[in-house]
């Protein structure tokens, strides 16, 4: 028997993952992120489930007996999986679980931008009607959309837009062989060709050191003139500032942008933009999806100490053999 910490600070009700741990016959403890004795009650346990909560040396240097590190959803950006793997501490994401959403989200902020839903609907609220601004509505069907990364999520997306009668679906991910990337009817290109060619662009990379800054000033300002970007990644992954200035400039058309660099962008240069449509890091939830995903979070912990390895471990190269 086991001990699992839950250290979450998003969700009501922690019941899902207990029913799943004891079913196991471990033990779950729940961690309370603002406790600033949190890292010492970690101390007891086996693995640990996580959200949001920046985890680096300081805390798995607490975590003396973890074996794993369960993160809730695809991206694991707060955590050190380098320094996790040293300690022989395996992290684990759950890359499938809210595909659906997202792809979702990124289709709705697209056709929002497109459609000038957002803005049509505070100008209602505002007593016009017939108006003549927005004025830049603009047609879907013969347009190029363009895909930066083709992972799960990323061929989801495609799945969905096929019957938007796109002209053109491009595709930019090095690690995926060309030949896949057709089979989903879609076109294998460079990233400079992408992102000068098409008239909508839809982020689905990890954060990585590869990817920080992927969207940068000069690229955004290389992007094909009145292109709309959808970006339900992660907010390190674009230059927040720069894309806000590319807008305001009639660079590009909009932008709809779920994630930011930090957690609460009330400050950010794009809130001033109205053509960018904004949500608060809601592209992964459903009712449904929570549930599975709190799950799903428990179960890989639960699997992961009883020794399977075909979980999703992302430092599994770093861990060496077991």
């Amino acid at each position: 028997m086991g001990v699992i910490a839950v250290l979450e600070e998003r969700y009501a009700s922690h019941e899902v993952e207990r029913a799943v741990i004891e079913h196991a016959g471990h033990r779950m403890m729940e961690l309370q992120p603002d406790d600033p004795n949190w890292r010492a009650h970690a101390a007891r346990a086996d693995a640990l489930l996580l959200n949001l909560t920046q985890i680096g040396d300081e805390e798995l240097a607490a975590l003396s007996r973890c074996r794993v590190i369960s993160r809730y959803g695809v991206g694991y950006d707060n955590v050190d999986s380098v320094a996790a793997a040293r300690r022989g501490i395996a992290v684990v994401t759950q890359p499938a679980v809210t595909v659906e959403e997202v792809t979702d989200h990124a289709v709705a902020l697209w056709l929002a931008c497109c459609r000038q839903t957002a803005a049509r609907d505070q100008l209602v609220r505002e007593g016009g009607w017939n108006v003549e601004t927005p004025a830049s509505t603009r047609r879907i069907a013969g347009t190029t959309f363009g895909i930066v990364g083709f992972g799960r999520t990323g061929r989801s997306l495609a799945r969905k837009l096929s019957g938007f009668r796109l002209g053109r679906i491009l595709v930019y991910d090095h690690r995926v062989p060309d030949v896949e990337v057709r089979a989903a009817q879609c076109e294998p290109v460079r990233f400079d060709e992408l992102i000068s060619s098409s008239d909508s662009v839809s982020v689905h990379v990890t954060l990585n050191e590869k990817s920080r800054n992927m969207f940068s000033r000069d690229v955004l300002f290389r992007m094909k003139r009145g292109a709309c970007i959808i970006n339900t990644s992660r907010g390190g992954i674009l230059d927040e500032e720069a894309l806000a200035d590319a807008l305001a400039a009639g660079h590009l058309h909009s932008a709809g942008v779920d994630v930011f660099q930090y957690e609460n962008p009330a400050r950010s240069a794009l809130t001033r933009q109205p053509t960018a449509i904004l949500t608060d890091h809601c592209a992964w939830y459903s009712v449904q999806g929570q549930v599975e995903l709190q799950r799903t979070t428990a179960e890989s912990a639960v699997r992961y100490l009883n020794g399977d390895r075909t979980v999703s471990i992302i430092n599994r190269d770093l861990l060496g053999t077991e």
